[in-house]
């Protein structure tokens, strides 16, 4: 490849600085780069190169052939979060497809990290084409739905000339077109100069900031094992309790007056008349006959009498028993109906404050610290077993 004008590589030099700049200082990201590839594939001293000023740069391999990289090691890095795998193919490394992902998840457990994309390492120098293998490792790890996040770097170009380079990213780019890829993007760590170095960051880079996030399924398994490792730690928390106030209805009763009537008895006076039998005195004529002699007229001179007869009156009181009527009082009984008043309990109903002991555990989320730690100790434990 021809190199560009210099003030071209100037302009560009000063943009990727700004760049550059403008991203160190997002030092927690929701995206991590994930680097894959084959051992000796240039992982390491790549991400060394990219690493931001202050941070410590992977060790890298010295072309021997072995590894260097035992474990996942993340770096912030002037594309973004980088995190740096082991070779898929170092015989003292060997491990599963799904501790794969599990590598991953534990490479980028200090971040924020939900989502990846993935920078697939070629060396250009390597006598063979190791990318298809290195793709079904990949797809077989992490699923086949993560090639739209997926771009394969192709390291090393330097060791080539011109026309071997021209062949090999050719060779490179039918393999990334059968599943689906971008173009390949062309890298060299050695013979750079600071402006051609600013160029190929920034290509990378705007290759990168096309393809979309994925989250891959081992985050998902890992977010299920730490909320059963939460369930679990929540349950078994002891019992803890706590006193808390309540609005409670309550009865009491008082004492109310309350006027009522009642029938009573009393005892009265009333007028009346009574039959009684009198006696009164009557006069009574007595008429009484009586007889005397009488001399005769001009007879009597000559003591002729005469039998004459006379009724006398006489009047005489005499007593007989009358019945008569007088007015008396007596007594009698009555009653009315009178109101009177009494006390009586009244039962009423009042709202009160009560303390009452309720349970009151620790929620769930108070055990998700936790039990990420410890999911991710086991998942450290296992793959250090290997």
């Amino acid at each position: 490849q021809t190199a560009p004008p210099a003030a071209l590589c100037s302009v560009l030099f000063n943009h990727s600085l700004t760049t550059m700049g403008s991203r160190a200082a997002d030092t927690e990201s929701d995206c991590a780069i994930v680097a894959f590839g084959p051992t000796q594939a240039g992982k390491s001293t790549t991400i060394g190169q990219l690493a931001l000023p202050g941070q410590a740069a992977p060790v890298a391999g010295v072309g021997d052939g072995e590894s260097v990289t035992q474990d996942t090691e993340v770096v912030q890095s002037r594309i973004g979060l980088m995190l740096d795998t082991p070779g898929i193919n170092d015989s003292r490394l060997l491990f599963t497809d799904a501790e794969a992902g599990r590598r991953v998840v534990c490479g980028v457990s200090g971040t924020k990290v939900q989502r990846v994309k993935f920078l697939i390492f070629e060396s250009s120098a390597g006598d063979s084409i190791q990318l298809r293998s290195t793709l079904i490792r990949l797809f077989s790890s992490f699923g086949k739905e993560i090639a739209s996040s997926t771009v394969v770097l192709a390291t090393k170009v330097d060791k080539l000339d011109e026309e071997e380079r021209e062949q090999r990213l050719q060779q490179l780019q039918a393999v990334a077109s059968e599943q689906g890829l971008p173009p390949p993007i062309a890298w060299q760590n050695k013979k750079l100069t600071p402006e051609l170095e600013a160029l190929q960051v920034e290509s990378l880079r705007e290759a990168l900031d096309k393809l979309p996030n994925c989250r891959i399924q081992a985050f998902v398994d890992f977010d299920q094992q730490v909320q059963a490792k939460a369930r679990q730690l929540c349950d078994a928390q002891p019992p803890r309790y706590l006193s808390v106030p309540a609005q409670v209805a309550e009865q009491y009763t008082v004492q109310v007056p309350q006027k009522y009537n009642e029938t009573e008895e009393y005892m009265d006076y009333e007028t009346g008349y009574e039959s009684y039998d009198d006696i009164e005195y009557h006069s009574v004529r007595d008429d009484i006959e009586y007889s005397w002699d009488a001399p005769v007229p001009f007879f009597g001179l000559f003591g002729v009498t005469k039998r004459m007869y006379g009724i006398k009156i006489r009047c005489r009181d005499e007593p007989r028993v009358v019945r008569r009527s007088r007015p008396v009082k007596r007594q009698v009984v009555k009653s009315r109906t009178v109101e009177r008043e009494r006390m009586v309990d009244e039962v009423r109903t009042r709202m009160a404050t009560k303390y009452r002991s309720v349970p009151n555990p620790f929620p769930l989320n108070s055990f998700l610290a936790e039990a990420r730690r410890v999911v991710l100790e086991e998942m450290r434990a296992s793959l250090l077993a290997k």
